[in-house]
């Protein structure tokens, strides 16, 4: 995450701040080139929700949706 995270910042898509609550703490900053970038993503994002939905019943689609979030959930040890 790191190198992914330097890169970015190197090509000036975020910036980094230390937080003044603590200081182990980093938080990220997405600068306004980095926000120019929302359309393309959100573009990207419905075209591939197109595609991983197609066909499906609403049903089906939200039970996707439903399995995918707990599997993210286990993943961040969140459960």
């Amino acid at each position: 995450m790191t190198v992914l995270v330097g890169k970015l910042e190197a090509q000036g898509y975020v910036r980094r701040v230390k937080s003044q609550e603590d200081s182990r703490v980093t938080l990220l900053h997405i600068t306004e080139k980095g926000r120019a970038l929302e359309p393309a993503f959100k573009e990207i994002s419905a075209k591939m929700n197109d595609l991983v939905y197609q066909g499906l019943s609403q049903e089906k689609a939200q039970a996707v949706t439903d399995c995918l979030q707990h599997i993210l959930e286990r993943i961040a040890g969140r459960e």
